[in-house]
């Protein structure tokens, strides 16, 4: 089960989408400038690769099911708008 939601959250998570569009976004919102967006873009990349590397060295320690249920969490809270700003 958690292979199959795993998969299913990669890829409803965005993230193929904004780093397809991330040149995009950075334009429409004013940074034009073609190295300041490829520094955005490692950034956002190196950002991934240590949260990546940080949860694979705590599944020892946690264990796979509390983070699991943990990021799907975190994840529930950052993309569910707040009640009040959806009406």
């Amino acid at each position: 089960m958690i292979l199959v939601t795993l998969g299913f959250f990669s890829q409803w998570s965005g993230n193929a989408i904004i780093s397809y569009y991330l040149t995009k976004v950075l334009d429409q919102v004013g940074i034009t400038d073609q190295k300041e967006q490829l520094e955005i873009n490692g950034g956002l990349g190196i950002w991934g690769w240590v949260v990546a590397v940080s949860a694979s060295l705590l599944v020892n320690k946690v264990g796979r099911r509390k983070l699991f249920l943990t990021s799907t969490f975190l994840m529930m809270i950052v993309y569910v708008p707040p009640l009040k700003s959806a009406f």
